[in-house]
């Protein structure tokens, strides 16, 4: 069993399939206490090694860019999170370093986890996780990957607890069926002069 059926299962386990805010019960209070400082109402989660693997075939975004066309379309900033993967063996280059710096410095949170096995495992698990407690919190999710792994996460989601997710992403690497599961899918060929890096 791959590690998305069972984060799916996990969950599915814990959330009533009819209407998760119908409950008066433990998880109705965990809706309700989530809701306490919620400062946005959307959330772009990225896997960088999704942009990074494809951006070699296409073109490079504009994380920054693609935050602000997120927001014009969303009518607000969204919560930015980047996830990637480390090297425990290695220390992170000084290029990359900075640039996660600099996305720091605005205003984006950048988490980064330990491979496992030359795997980046952890990094699914964690924005499978976000995207299902942001969902779970009544914020539109942006999500920005193309693993067929995420499936029955964005399924979830936009089947489960009638959620909206967003898919942003190229239209190259991503599964089709994710494209498909998703509330809607943008991609980065679509505003290509707004995003790209220069």
């Amino acid at each position: 069993m791959k590690w998305s059926e069972r984060c799916f299962n996990a969950v599915k386990q814990h959330v009533p399939v009819n209407n998760i805010f119908a409950s008066r019960g433990p998880l109705e209070r965990f809706v309700r206490i989530a809701w306490q400082g919620v400062k946005n109402m959307s959330v772009w989660l990225i896997d960088m090694g999704y942009v990074v693997g494809v951006s070699g075939q296409r073109f490079k975004i504009d994380y920054i860019k693609s935050r602000r066309q997120i927001q014009e379309w969303l009518g607000e900033q969204p919560t930015s999170v980047i996830f990637n993967s480390v090297d425990p063996k290695r220390s992170i280059p000084p290029g990359l370093a900075g640039f996660y710096e600099t996305m720091k410095q605005s205003g984006f949170t950048v988490n980064l986890y330990e491979m496992e096995g030359g795997k980046q495992r952890m990094v699914d698990v964690a924005i499978a996780s976000q995207a299902v407690w942001y969902a779970a919190r009544g914020q539109t999710v942006v999500l920005t990957t193309g693993d067929i792994d995420f499936l029955p996460v964005v399924e979830l989601i936009t089947k489960t607890i009638s959620g909206k997710l967003i898919l942003f992403a190229y239209e190259y690497g991503v599964h089709e069926k994710i494209a498909e599961a998703s509330s809607e899918y943008w991609t980065f060929e679509s505003m290509r002069n707004c995003i790209e890096k220069r």
